[in-house]
């Protein structure tokens, strides 16, 4: 088990559901004192016993940007697509989401020969649905051990380039208040041009 990870707006953790399992339990237990909470995930886990490893993400700031619930909501749109990790389950009280585990930052060591191709489709596809990632950085493209690229954490995605995502939460009209990059250049921006 790797544990935690501190980003800018929460703490995460992988998880090996057969190796971990145990070590979950204590996990679940320091975020949640009464139990109801590893209550909830030990039943849907036996419901997801072909699930090797998961990602357990705590959402921890910037609250009043409403991240949790912005994230939550294009994950539900976002889950159709292949390179997206698939949000499996959802604990609005603590602001917790837990994914399919899908690898590791991209790295030049790690970059597959269809990176730019990869990349290309996951922008394409987001353009198909009117989503913007807004803070793509180097953590954020992961890579499993098959050469497969994924897009991940949308805490600052945008709907029609609107941060309220047309559901009611903060952020109508208004900048990210973290400063925005572009996900056009993600591939030159990042260097990834020169990883091949």
């Amino acid at each position: 088990m790797n544990r935690p990870n501190q980003g800018a707006t929460s703490e995460t953790f992988h998880i090996n559901c057969v190796t971990d399992y145990s070590e979950l339990k204590s996990i679940i237990n320091s975020f949640e004192r009464t139990g109801n909470l590893w209550n909830n995930i030990d039943s849907w886990l036996k419901e997801y016993t072909g699930i090797d490893r998961i990602f357990f993400k705590f959402i921890k700031h910037f609250d009043n940007y409403h991240v949790y619930k912005r994230e939550k909501h294009i994950a539900s749109i976002l889950n159709r697509f292949s390179w997206f990790p698939t949000l499996l389950y959802n604990y609005d009280k603590k602001k917790l989401l837990i994914y399919k585990y899908c690898g590791i930052p991209l790295t030049k060591n790690n970059c597959p020969k269809d990176v730019i191709e990869q990349i290309n489709k996951i922008l394409n596809d987001l353009d198909s649905v009117n989503i913007q990632h807004n803070d793509i950085k180097n953590g954020e493209l992961l890579v499993d051990k098959n050469g497969k690229i994924y897009l991940c954490d949308f805490g600052w995605g945008s709907i029609n380039k609107q941060l309220d995502c047309g559901i009611g939460i903060w952020g109508h009209n208004k900048p990210k208040p973290c400063g925005q990059l572009s996900d056009k250049n993600v591939i030159k921006r990042l260097g990834i041009d020169k990883y091949i």
